[in-house]
């Protein structure tokens, strides 16, 4: 929804436009989400914004364009519905909003606002404001908010890192595994053609990159795009794909030596410039149990987890602070 209201980054635009070029399902989403704005728009007599997300026009007054956005992420987070199901969404939310009189639009846009906090949203500004939550807030209060933001669809591996972004040229690699399962991974530049894949292949996690057979010296580009498969050994329909970049500044980096290097360096992936989610979770499940279970430990899992959208891990994490509270 960010990517077609214009609400979306530079580096979060590329990302995007790659993954659509591949991704007929997406390609379909957008489509219906682009027809769905354009009606509203058009009901309201309200100028679409353009990418950049300049003016809305003279008549944005009668109903705020920000005010369709938020109804439209709300309804999304409410209900995740088949490919099919986006233009069936449209059509409703079409119908909802072409009920609603002059006099309830402001009660209906401050329900929504209660609905969807402002921080529950993706985007630079609220994952600093999330990360400043989590980990300064009174720990009641942080257990009222709602950190998590909520993704459609899934992979059968959930990956940890590295997930949408890394500040690393060797970045950990870091996911899931089920039981004592070996599994096979590839990255390929998405930019570079004739760039070959890396490849490695009985792998358990976490996976250091310097120390994998045949990536000895090697490096992902800082400014790049890559895809990282990843699969069960001998069980293709578990193969999994994930898009993510290489910041720009990005460097190889050493493992930490000590937990306490380990939690330090999270919290500066954390809260020096753009938050590093994926980069920060692989230092801080690094970490032993009687380490992991520190409350401060446990409120950069909770941002972590809930700005990537594991809400599986999240609920978990909530849990394991209630219990500090009582």
């Amino acid at each position: 929804m960010r990517f077609v209201s214009g609400r979306i980054n530079e580096v979060e635009k590329h990302f995007v436009k790659a993954h659509l070029t591949g991704c007929s399902i997406c390609q379909t989403k957008v489509r219906a989400m682009r027809n769905a704005m354009i009606e509203l728009s058009a009901q309201f007599g309200v100028k679409q914004p353009n990418v950049a997300g300049k003016a809305f026009g003279a008549r944005a007054q009668v109903i705020p364009l920000r005010w369709l956005q938020r109804m439209s992420d709300s309804l999304q987070r409410l209900w995740r519905p088949p490919v099919w199901g986006f233009t069936v969404a449209a059509v409703a939310m079409l119908v909802a909003v072409a009920l609603v009189s002059p006099g309830n639009r402001a009660r209906m846009a401050g329900l929504f606002s209660r609905k969807q906090p402002e921080v529950a949203q993706p985007g630079l500004g609220n994952e600093r404001r999330a990360v400043q939550l989590a980990l300064a807030s009174p720990l009641n209060e942080v257990l009222r908010s709602d950190l998590l933001v909520t993704m459609l669809g899934g992979q059968p591996i959930e990956l940890y890192c590295p997930l949408r972004s890394t500040k690393s040229l060797t970045p950990p690699i870091v996911w899931k595994p089920e039981g004592s399962k070996n599994y096979d991974i590839s990255i390929r530049d998405q930019l570079d053609e004739k760039a070959l894949p890396l490849a490695a292949k009985a792998l358990r996690p976490p996976v250091e990159f310097a120390k994998v057979k045949g990536w000895e010296g090697a490096a992902l580009k800082a400014g790049g795009l890559y895809k990282l498969r990843l699969s069960e050994q001998g069980n293709p329909l578990s193969t999994s794909e994930y898009d993510f970049t290489v910041r720009q500044g990005g460097k190889k980096q050493n493992p930490a030596a000590s937990p306490k290097e380990r939690i330090d360096r999270a919290r500066r992936l954390l809260t020096e410039g753009e938050p590093c989610f994926g980069d920060a979770l692989a230092e801080l499940l690094s970490l032993r149990p009687e380490e992991a279970g520190d409350e401060s430990v446990l409120r950069m899992k909770l941002v972590a987890f809930g700005r990537l959208g594991l809400k599986e891990d999240y609920d978990q994490t909530v849990a394991a602070l209630r219990k500090l509270v009582r």
